[in-house]
């Protein structure tokens, strides 16, 4: 598939931002249509999530290097500055690609099945798959990333994470798509 202007735009920016973004972006879309393929999904939900998964974190260039780059924990404050990420990052692709879709998926990669995500609290149904499966790829992604307020877990020790909020945070089938793929990859410690 042949990029858009757009699409290289927008990855343009992050990778100006921040290169660990940037990496994650990668790896998390990469990931996220691995997993969309694994599942079968229709090509047209794992072409939007080709495109978004790897742009999902747009809107953290609206966000401080000094947050996004802060060893330590996050306080109250700087969190609730990461969180508007999302809705940041819905503003730049509508107003990059004027792509409602698009822009609703980059909305929605935090929002959890319980209601407990963030920008809007959307629960289940209400959230689109491709942001559901963007979310599995992008915590896992995240959790098994060296950052500069955590270190590293192991492939087991994150899937172990996903797996204790299946149907809660993160949709079943989704999660277990992921540890099919690993397991093909061999990707867990014997």
């Amino acid at each position: 598939m042949v990029m858009t202007e757009s699409v290289s735009k927008l990855l343009k920016k992050i990778q100006q931002k921040d290169q660990y973004t940037e990496d994650h972006c990668n790896r998390t879309g990469n990931l996220a249509v691995e997993i969309a393929v694994h599942m079968q999904l229709p090509e047209e939900t794992i072409e939007n999530i080709l495109y978004t998964g790897k742009f999902h974190d747009v809107g953290k260039i609206d966000i401080s290097a000094h947050i996004l780059n802060k060893q330590g924990r996050l306080t109250v404050d700087e969190f609730d500055n990461i969180k508007k990420h999302p809705q940041s990052g819905h503003n730049i692709v509508m107003r990059e690609m004027d792509n409602e879709h698009y822009a609703k998926i980059v909305l929605e990669h935090h929002e959890k099945l319980d209601g407990s995500g963030y920008p809007k609290g959307l629960k289940g149904d209400d959230i689109c798959i491709e942001a559901k499966v963007i979310l599995v790829a992008d915590s896992f992604d995240a959790m098994i990333s060296d950052r500069p307020y955590h270190e590293a877990r192991t492939a087991e020790e994150a899937v172990a994470e996903l797996r204790s909020y299946e149907g809660i945070w993160y949709d079943a089938d989704i999660v277990e798509a992921l540890v099919e793929i690993l397991d093909k990859r061999k990707e867990f410690e014997k």
